[in-house]
């Protein structure tokens, strides 16, 4: 699909703008993005910074988001048109990534008297690229085949670790990881925020109940976990508590030997880590990278393509074992509590289309990560913000008479 390019041929004024042209205001004292939170612009900038890398051929990589020209970013955009790979949504964001980043050099030109044509032609040429012809799902993506680990797979798997798998360095917690995940579908970052205690539970019809159950309590293990997106009110709270009610002796082992691999490795490193100036998501991903590397690497030796049914990833075990959960009969309010969903519509997303399928599934939410489900889902959303609005401008007013001092206004 070759894109129709705007004409860029009006003079540019001195403040950035072209005669007739009002999108690419750029104005002394202050740049664009001003309304831009600051992990917007860093996640815009990091963004950029991956397609640096990636275009920019030769010299220090360290250089090249400064060596990136708006040209071979225009052109990367328009190649992109061409022969669509990103999905629609990823096409989105490299635009606006773009824009960001071309509107913010623009700003720095100007502010240093040097000319912004190149910069001006190439907004222009980014901003007319519509993401219409783009799928939903990109082409590097295995789509509908990710969303569950196939029966089989894992005994596969399991043969491969025990046979030319052995001389893979990280093999073995690889295969950790596919055991401890399937059984609890945490996000692979949450595993280092994992704590395990025990706790009495009520039981019925062979699974616990968080409340309200009738039966005799019984002891059961319990995992509490950090929930890794709660940011924007997505996640229900902090933390959220998976029972492990009925799980074995085997299962329990595979969760608490992973966890022991995940600990070993954070107290190794986390201190150097914070040292450097490096956050914690950086380190969740120094870890799980070569994983996730190693599992690529045993599906392309036992001939599994991308194309395949059973070309899954480090994410696929979340899916299945929500599937799992969904097979057991668990409720949407439950899957949300045990799986740190961010909405009812997340949890009722289809998972594991190609179902294992373990019988047997016992596990379910805690009790109070039940309750904070409830409250949140009983409230309607605007209400919801109605209330932190609330608490926010009581909080301003707080510190407003705090700076008023003996001067105050309310």
């Amino acid at each position: 699909m070759q894109p129709t390019l705007p004409s860029s041929t009006a003079p540019a004024r001195p403040d950035g703008n072209r005669d007739g042209r009002g999108a690419w205001k750029v104005r002394r004292g202050g740049t664009d993005g001003e309304t831009l939170d600051d992990g917007t612009r860093n996640q815009y900038l990091k963004r950029v910074g991956y397609l640096a890398r990636a275009l920019v051929k030769g010299g220090d990589p360290a250089t090249a988001f400064e060596r990136l020209t708006p040209d071979m970013a225009a052109a990367y955009m328009e190649g992109q048109m061409r022969s669509p790979r990103l999905s629609r949504a990823s096409f989105r964001a490299y635009r606006a990534a773009l824009i960001f980043w071309l509107r913010q050099r623009m700003q720095q030109a100007l502010d240093q008297g040097r000319p912004v044509d190149g910069m001006i032609d190439a907004l222009e040429r980014i901003h007319a690229l519509s993401p219409a012809g783009f799928r939903v799902q990109g082409g590097t993506q295995s789509g509908r085949n990710v969303r569950g680990v196939p029966a089989g797979l894992m005994e596969r798997f399991q043969h491969y670790a025990q046979g030319r798998g052995r001389r893979l360095k990280y093999m073995e917690p690889l295969m950790a990881f596919l055991k401890a995940n399937l059984l609890v579908g945490l996000r692979p970052g949450e595993w280092f925020g994992v704590t395990f205690n025990r706790q009495e539970v009520p039981v019925s019809s062979g699974r616990a109940v968080p409340s309200g159950g009738r039966g005799n309590g019984v002891g059961a293990p319990v995992m509490q976990v950090e929930n890794a997106k709660t940011t924007h009110g997505r996640g229900n709270a902090p933390i959220r508590g998976i029972v492990l009610h009925g799980i074995s002796a085997e299962d329990m082992t595979a969760l608490v030997y992973f966890h022991n691999m995940v600990e070993q490795y954070r107290v190794r490193n986390m201190q150097q880590a914070m040292a450097r100036g490096v956050d914690e998501n950086t380190l969740h991903r120094a870890f799980f990278s070569p994983l996730q590397r190693t599992l690529v690497i045993m599906l392309r030796e036992l001939g599994i393509g991308r194309e395949s049914a059973e070309y899954i990833s480090l994410y696929s075990t979340r899916h299945q074992a929500i599937a799992d959960a969904r097979h057991a009969g668990c409720s949407q309010h439950e899957i949300v509590a045990m799986f740190g969903h961010g909405s009812v519509r997340s949890a009722a997303m289809p998972d594991g289309r190609t179902l294992q399928r373990r019988a047997g599934f016992t596990f379910t939410a805690d009790a109070a990560s039940m309750e904070q489900v409830r409250q949140r889902f009983a409230t309607p959303r605007h209400a919801i913000r109605a209330q932190q609005h609330r608490q926010m401008y009581e909080q301003s007013r707080q510190v407003a008479e705090d700076l008023l001092g003996d001067q105050r206004r309310y």
